[in-house]
């Protein structure tokens, strides 16, 4: 049986009173059973994240209970719940043409596979906004690897490789008194990534750096940060 004769087979009766209201309240009807949670879970056959932090959640957090962060705990079991009807919905209705729609409230959690990727569009086009139209220069920052336990032992410290890094792009740009006069500032935007790409702890800092300053009063100043032969 596919999705569809399953759909129409057990939910006949739904779809009939749809269908009687007009045929775009009946088309809406079937997608909001189509993709109902259950139906998607008995004729889809992928295993997404959420499936995974499903099955495996419960005895992973059981077992370590006194090893997770609060935080962690927090964000799975956001995943685990995003769009679940059950912890509520919005219903959207036509008053012209009776058609109406419900839709699942989000997560919105960064680290969710779905809403993450919201977020990303959201924040990547946040930043686009800010930046000073000039070349930029991506540097990254990190710590020595004798020094990269502590900063997970103590999280609150993380903090710091942003001063850190803000304070040694500022010191070694902003040099002149007159510079410092008219509060010039350099324009760079920074991340923190935790682990590197071999998966082990290593927070470093990224940070895209305009060649460019901007005074208190709007005055851009370009500089040259590298020399690159053409």
């Amino acid at each position: 049986m596919t999705k569809t004769d399953y759909i129409l087979n057990t939910y006949t009766e739904s779809l009939m009173i749809a269908k009687s209201i007009s045929n775009r309240v009946y088309q809406n009807e079937f997608n909001r059973l189509f993709n109902l949670k259950h139906i998607r879970d008995k004729f889809d056959n992928k295993i997404t994240i959420k499936d995974i932090f499903l099955n495996c959640w419960d005895k992973f957090k059981s077992n370590n209970i006194d090893k997770l962060r609060s935080s962690v705990i927090k964000n799975v079991e956001d995943i685990i719940f995003c769009k679940d009807y059950r912890k509520g919905y919005i219903a959207f209705s036509c008053k012209r043409c009776d058609n109406f729609t419900f839709t699942a409230f989000s997560c919105n959690s960064r680290f969710c596979s779905t809403c993450g990727k919201k977020y990303r569009d959201f924040r990547s086009i946040e930043i686009q906004s800010k930046l000073i139209n000039v070349s930029h220069r991506h540097f990254v920052f990190t710590v020595a690897e004798e020094l990269r336990i502590y900063f997970f032992k103590y999280r609150d410290m993380q903090n710091l490789l942003f001063d850190a890094v803000n304070d040694t792009l500022t010191n070694t740009s902003i040099t002149s008194k007159k510079e410092i006069a008219n509060n010039y500032k350099l324009g760079f935007v920074s991340f923190l990534h935790t682990f590197g790409r071999d998966l082990k702890p290593n927070p470093h800092i990224h940070a895209l750096v305009a060649e460019a300053k901007v005074s208190s009063s709007g005055n851009v100043k370009n500089i040259i940060i590298f020399i690159l032969n053409s």
